[in-house]
């Protein structure tokens, strides 16, 4: 068919129909109105399905979080005194209900994360684990005793500090540092003894030692007045200067002077002696002679 054609038709069309319009108006006018309703019926649906979706992705998403958001709700979740759960302000006595979660959560052992769920879930209605009953009878009284659900029966900040169960660590604690103190001091005396044992034992050393320089230097002074009166001089200064030497080395080692000076000081000693020695040879050569 030809555009043409198809002009002349369509205005016939309407030239034919032109005449029942009137009629047809009001059917019209329905059919526009239920067109309209279910139009919008769809816009409805489609939204809900977009919002059912939208839920779908946030909850995916959210499982998707670290789970470090989720463990610190449960936490607040956990550490929520009763009053401030029914929509109260938080007091001291709230505060004390914090202290006992705190000591339960450091005490009582989990083998497991949903484990540890469970047990704290079950501690808001003071629910303990039979472990910790048997283990720690004394900690789990006094948790239950700052877990208490009404607030005027929570203790004190006074009566805490006068409990039984912290006086009592308090003293263990104290025994403990005794004991401590008692052992530092057993060994530092020991560590003293030892010292003073080993001055008495370089003195008694040194007391040997002068005794015997004094008993050479007696026989010296005997063989000298029955021996030659010319070599009397060289004898009595030979055993002078061996007695110096002894008396000087004796008194370092009762006094405990440095080792480095002690050493310096007898090698002086002994070079002097040594020329003492050399020069008085000479004399004595020279007398006999």
């Amino acid at each position: 068919m030809s555009s043409f054609r198809r002009v002349t038709f369509i205005e016939s069309a309407s030239c034919s129909s032109s005449a029942s319009e009137d009629l047809c108006g009001e059917v019209g006018s329905a059919d526009a109105m239920e067109t309209v309703g279910h139009a919008a019926r769809l816009c409805s649906a489609e939204e809900l399905e977009g919002r059912r979706e939208l839920d779908v992705g946030i909850d995916v998403m959210e499982r998707r979080e670290f789970p470090l958001k989720r463990i610190l709700s449960l936490e607040m979740n956990w550490y929520t005194s009763p009053e401030e759960a029914e929509g109260g302000q938080a007091t001291f006595s709230s505060d004390i209900y914090k202290l006992g979660v705190l000591l339960f959560e450091l005490v009582c052992q989990f083998d497991t994360f949903e484990e540890k769920l469970c047990i704290m879930s079950n501690l808001r209605h003071r629910v303990l684990p039979p472990q910790m009953l048997l283990r720690w009878p004394k900690e789990a009284s006094f948790c239950l005793w700052l877990l208490h659900p009404k607030a005027s029966s929570r203790p004190t900040m006074s009566q805490l500090l006068q409990s039984e169960f912290l006086n009592e660590k308090k003293d263990c604690l104290e025994e403990r540092e005794s004991a401590i103190k008692l052992k530092e001091e057993i060994e530092e005396q020991e560590i003293l003894l030892d010292f003073l044992l080993q001055l008495q034992k370089g003195k008694i050393e040194a007391a040997d030692k002068l005794h015997d320089t004094i008993c050479f230097l007696h026989a010296d002074i005997e063989e000298v007045e029955n021996g030659d009166p010319s070599l009397r001089t060289v004898a009595l200064l030979l055993s002078w200067k061996r007695l110096t030497m002894n008396l000087f080395i004796g008194l370092i080692a009762c006094h405990q002077i440095m080792r480095p000076l002690k050493r310096q000081f007898v090698r002086v000693l002994e070079s002097a002696l040594s020329q003492d020695m050399s020069i008085l040879m000479k004399i004595s050569q020279r007398t006999i002679i």
